[in-house]
């Protein structure tokens, strides 16, 4: 079966044009038309009668993709997004022949170099710089796939299971019917591991955080469901990867973009703690939520309280926008102690810590807990020690813009 390229900037309108095109010629009898729909058609050869649906289909199967559905919804994509799905279709195409990591990583060298040579537009998300050699594919074909480098992929002779890789697919594109039927038939995959240097389970392959770059171009709408999916057939929720330093889902989904941006952030921290996640975190030490609040979401945030999370200092009760909460620390100045956040999180000074509290409150948009804290006297110049940041680049940034009025114009009573 022939594949294609999209051309480039792709139009949904037009690309529904080419399926109707494509009908009336097979309608006419146009022996091109009959050969493509036998060669891309899943039913080809015993189709009698075509109708449009089946024409989109083949439409979307000549530019690889298995269904019109996935064609439409990779249309709906950003254009950074099409171009990680446009490099994950890339190396699905020939999914079913490499049987090793080494095999695979080799393989993909080929398609990503080629692709190159061939001036695809989406191979940019994963090289840089120029000129491009070998070497720099095969370096970036190492850190896509967990590696420090290329030299440093270890067992290249360990199996890929392409079970696996066909539910990593479902989870990614979003289809439940497909997940479940998966681990219905092969029940060890709920708990298996990826073969990369990440060895992230399926559960953590929902988050979109750590896992293959190309692995990272949406959360679907219904990430909720495959993640409930995953957690009734036996998902780990709090199982750790390789990846920054160890992670567990509840983290990489809490400082992830994708299921931010898709607006399925907090129901997934609500299925995964419902499935057995710890909200405070595997030490107890409130990590997921602090790192919540420094990566700037508010969902995840509001989430991980209303799942339980600890919310005792004058930081956290200020990202939840707890007002009377605050209105206490400030009152009783002797409850505002330093604090160390995880074994490896940075030492928040008591001294500082009305200012800490105003800069995530700024962040995350607590524009009422600003208010309070600025009448405090803060200094405005103090950095947070995660992203270095004051109040006023924490509003910025996450572009909450009455907030960084406030604090640019701040009252002459409140300096």
């Amino acid at each position: 079966m022939p594949v294609y390229p999209l051309p480039h900037r792709p139009n949904l309108a037009n690309i529904r044009k080419q399926a109707k095109t494509l009908l009336a010629a097979w309608q006419a009898g146009d022996d091109q038309a009959v050969t493509r729909v036998r060669q891309s058609h899943p039913r080809g050869e015993r189709l009698e009668r075509v109708r449009l649906a089946d024409a989109q289909v083949v439409v979307a199967r000549e530019y690889g993709f298995a269904s019109w559905a996935r064609l439409v919804q990779h249309l709906r994509l950003t254009p950074q997004a099409q171009a990680l799905h446009a490099i994950d279709l890339l190396f699905r195409a020939d999914s079913g022949e490499p049987s090793t990591v080494g095999q695979v990583l080799d393989h993909r060298v080929d398609l990503l170099w080629q692709a190159h040579l061939d001036g695809h537009p989406a191979v940019a998300v994963l090289l840089t710089g120029s000129p491009v050699t070998v070497d720099d594919v095969r370096a970036a074909i190492a850190r896509e796939h967990g590696f420090a480098d290329w030299a440093a992929v270890p067992d290249r002779d360990r199996p890929v299971d392409p079970h696996f890789e066909a539910a990593v697919d479902a989870i990614v594109s979003g289809e439940p019917d497909a997940l479940r039927a998966l681990l219905t038939t092969h029940p060890e995959l709920v708990s298996a591991r990826s073969p990369f240097g990440h060895h992230a389970t399926l559960v953590h392959y929902v988050t979109a955080n750590g896992v293959e770059w190309s692995r990272q171009w949406q959360s679907p709408r219904n990430a909720a469901e495959v993640m409930r999916i995953l957690l009734h057939h036996g998902g780990d929720p709090d199982a750790m990867c390789d990846v920054y330093g160890g992670s567990t889902p509840l983290g990489l989904l809490v400082s992830s973009a994708h299921p931010a941006n898709a607006g399925v952030q907090a129901a997934l921290v609500e299925e995964l703690c419902r499935g057995g996640a710890n909200p405070n975190g595997l030490d107890e030490d409130g990590i997921p939520l602090w790192t919540a609040i420094t990566f700037g979401y508010p969902p995840a945030v509001d989430a991980l309280a209303r799942c339980g999370a600890r919310v005792d200092n004058l930081v956290f009760a200020a990202a939840v926008g707890d007002l009377p909460l605050v209105t206490g620390y400030l009152r009783d100045r002797g409850r505002i102690t330093a604090q160390r956040i995880g074994i490896r999180g940075p030492v928040l000074a008591a001294d500082h810590m009305i200012e800490y509290a105003l800069i995530y409150s700024a962040g995350l948009g607590r524009r009422a807990v600003v208010e309070l804290l600025l009448g405090s006297d803060p200094d405005l110049g103090v950095i947070e020690p995660r992203f270095h940041s004051t109040a006023a680049g924490a509003a910025r940034y996450h572009r909450r813009h009455d907030i960084l009025a406030l604090l640019e114009h701040r009252p002459t009573g409140f300096s």
